[in-house]
């Protein structure tokens, strides 16, 4: 990540600015074929206040401004869940994404949980290959979960292009 920016826990004055990084960041999907009327939609103000509060939405922040986000929760099975995860495209390719995640995974990590999973769309560069790359693999759909299940279900109802879609999950083996 260059030094310039940094991830921290988001602070309840950090919210007002996260709804125009994920539209900016849903907007990059039309690049690639991918349109909806999904890639307006945001996170509620409500449902980002609840995680700020509970410590688990972070932030990306340059010269003071948020630039990017991450937002977890965990599953009914104890389980981390990635829900979202955005760049503003005009602060992307610096590593933000990587140290987004990284901030995920030490939080599910000491949250117990044993694995961090996530949707995100097959073939696209920065989802798929780039969730490989930091050691996600595709979640068969023979072991999705009841939860998994009703997760993908309200993505189709939001109209996303469940052809798509994949479920993709990172062990965390406990350490030490």
């Amino acid at each position: 990540m260059h030094p310039e920016y940094r991830i921290r826990e988001a602070c309840h004055d950090d919210l007002g600015a996260l709804a125009d990084i994920e539209r900016a960041a849903a907007a990059i999907f039309t690049s690639v074929g991918i349109h909806g009327d999904f890639l307006e939609a945001v996170t509620s103000i409500e449902e980002l206040s609840e995680a700020q509060a509970e410590g688990r939405l972070w932030v990306a922040v340059h010269n003071q401004r948020c630039v990017g986000f991450a937002m977890a929760f965990t599953l009914e099975d104890g389980q981390a869940w990635l829900e979202e995860i955005d760049v503003h495209p005009d602060h992307g390719r610096r590593g933000l994404g990587r140290a987004l995640v990284a901030g995920v995974v030490a939080w599910a990590r000491r949250s117990g949980s044993r694995s961090l999973s996530l949707t995100t769309f097959r073939d696209v560069a920065w989802n798929e290959p780039f969730y490989a790359s930091l050691g996600f693999r595709e979640l068969s759909s023979d072991r999705h979960s009841k939860t998994i299940r009703d997760i993908l279900k309200g993505e189709s109802e939001r109209g996303l292009p469940m052809a798509k879609r994949l479920v993709m999950r990172l062990p965390l083996p406990m350490t030490g």
